[in-house]
């Protein structure tokens, strides 16, 4: 785990004098051991205080905890299974040439859970705020910050891979998306944009040029216009020119009937505009619309002037790109990216996320699971990550890495799934997509659950029964017909005893029954 990774939390003492020394631990169950003290050569009923007491000696039960058991993650978990199921089927039954519109549908439906649970973890933090205000004790605010991180962190990665891997557009050109990427992301300069121009006077907002560079170099030049349209000064020439060029800056459309050829004609035209109007001093009266018109030129220099409005490198490399080469595909991406690392270098650490970004900008699936594997403190994100890039690749015959590890991220996380007391359900169901070890797993799950009630033994069978498990079956049977022996309720001993098909045991009740009418 990365050790700037603030999500991790790591136990390293257990609060109990008895554990001090050697302490041994046994599988209790499927993700969880039992603990306990370890004292050679001595008995345990010996160990008395002075006062003749006898020293308790304790057993730890070690769980794994994750984000995912609390109340605001759950609903990531029981719609995911859903849209994981779904796309299993569909991926199947579709024709080849539908297998992209299938995964791109499925990858939007994950990012549009983690959306969901994004609102709600905003909704229940504003819930906290309103809380503390009026006197009462809010939920912990800091669990929510920590969860409310991860998931953007999510949301951010699973829409890259999606536009760099499964959405790819005809010839690999990905500048659009990329550049509605980051102001899905980054939307600081949206929200200024409301609070200047509501302001009395926009202009002398002190976040007005800022607002309009940041809108350049996002790509949203309506709303610099609009901005700019604001100023008392936008009737006068100046203003008048540099509307023009941000009016007619051309955006290349894969399926907008203009070949690459013609695009990029049509590009260097408006931007040989752009850099003549600026030589010929047509915003020389304004400082501002020079800053402006250099960023429409491609300056590099002027572009890292405003670095501090672009946050992150691949902010600044998405908005260099957009001005310097806006026909982009996939294999420029390492070294645009690499070049945006430098140059921010001063101002910015690289971090865990960022390593993620890299892995995929460098088109490598595997590091990018790897990478996401630092990132995250379970496998949710991962498992499902990892079976979607499996099926884009699938029928590509390549990444003949991804299948072992596909089923390998499965089977982690169901068997965290199947060690939850109410989750072991949704555990089985990703199982028995995980080929002969994932049939193995869950029967293993399904004899290690505890049988709590006779609801909860039907629903293990009924679960062991519809995956042919009959020694499961049998098993829990037994144990129900032994546990209504125990309780005297011998008609249900002899019902469980003739389904566990246990001839011994129903004869011995049976003989019980007789024995007591008598």
């Amino acid at each position: 785990m990365d050790p700037s990774n603030d999500t991790a939390q790591t136990w390293q003492t257990i609060p109990d004098s008895m554990m001090n020394g050697r302490m041994c631990g046994k599988t209790f169950s499927l993700g969880s051991i039992m603990l306990f003290p370890q004292q050679e050569h001595t008995n345990y009923t010996d160990m008395a205080s002075e006062s003749g007491a006898q020293r308790t000696v304790k057993m730890y039960q070690l769980e794994p905890s994750s984000w995912l058991w609390g109340r605001q993650a759950r609903k990531l978990i029981n719609e995911s299974v859903g849209t994981f199921l779904s796309l299993q089927t569909a991926i199947t039954e579709a024709e080849p040439d539908r297998h992209n519109a299938v995964l791109v549908k499925k990858c939007r439906e994950y990012r549009s859970i983690i959306q969901a649970c994004q609102q709600d973890t905003k909704n229940l933090q504003q819930a906290n705020e309103n809380e503390k205000q009026n006197g009462k004790e809010p939920s912990t605010q800091e669990d929510l910050i920590i969860l409310q991180d991860i998931l953007y962190k999510m949301e951010l990665i699973l829409s890259l891979v999606e536009l760099l891997f499964i959405d790819t557009m005809s010839d690999g050109h990905l500048l659009n998306q990329l550049v509605k990427w980051i102001q899905l992301h980054f939307p600081q300069h949206e929200r200024k944009k409301g609070v200047v121009l509501e302001s009395d006077r926009p202009h002398l907002h002190p976040d007005y040029w800022n607002t309009v560079y940041g809108s350049v170099l996002q790509g949203k030049l309506d709303d610099a216009r609009l901005i700019l349209s604001n100023h008392p000064s936008a009737d006068t020439d100046p203003f008048l020119s540099i509307d023009e060029l941000l009016r007619k800056m051309p955006f290349f459309q894969v399926y907008g009937g203009v070949s690459v050829g013609d695009f990029e004609a049509r590009w260097q035209h408006w931007q040989s505009e752009c850099e003549r109007r600026l030589e010929e001093g047509h915003f020389a009266s304004s400082h501002n619309l020079q800053a402006i018109c250099k960023i429409l030129c491609g300056d590099l220099e002027t572009i890292s002037k405003l670095m501090n409005l672009m946050d992150t490198w691949y902010h600044l490399m998405v908005s260099t790109l957009l001005f310097t080469k806006p026909t982009v595909k996939l294999f420029h991406l390492s070294n645009a990216s690499q070049d945006a690392i430098l140059r921010m270098q001063d101002q910015q650490v690289i971090t865990a996320l960022d390593h993620v970004l890299l892995a995929a900008m460098e088109a490598d699936m595997y590091q990018v699971i790897k990478e996401c594997q630092q990132v995250m403190d379970n496998p949710w994100f991962t498992t499902h990550l990892t079976d979607l890039l499996y099926h884009t690749v699938q029928h590509k015959g390549k990444h003949q890495v991804l299948p072992p590890l596909r089923e390998y991220l499965l089977l982690d996380y169901a068997e965290m799934l199947a060690g939850h007391s109410s989750l072991w359900q949704v555990a089985l169901l990703y199982l028995d997509h995980c080929g002969p070890r994932g049939m193995a797993m869950a029967q293993e799950a399904l004899q290690r659950l505890p049988i709590t009630s006779d609801s909860c033994a039907q629903k293990i069978i009924q679960m062991a029964s519809e995956r042919e498990f009959e020694g499961v079956v049998v098993s829990v049977c037994r144990v129900m017909g032994r546990r209504a022996l125990s309780q005297g309720r011998l008609g249900a001993a002899i019902w469980w005893g003739m389904r566990s098909k246990d001839a011994a045991f129903t004869s011995h009740v049976a003989h019980q029954s007789w024995k007591k009418k008598k």
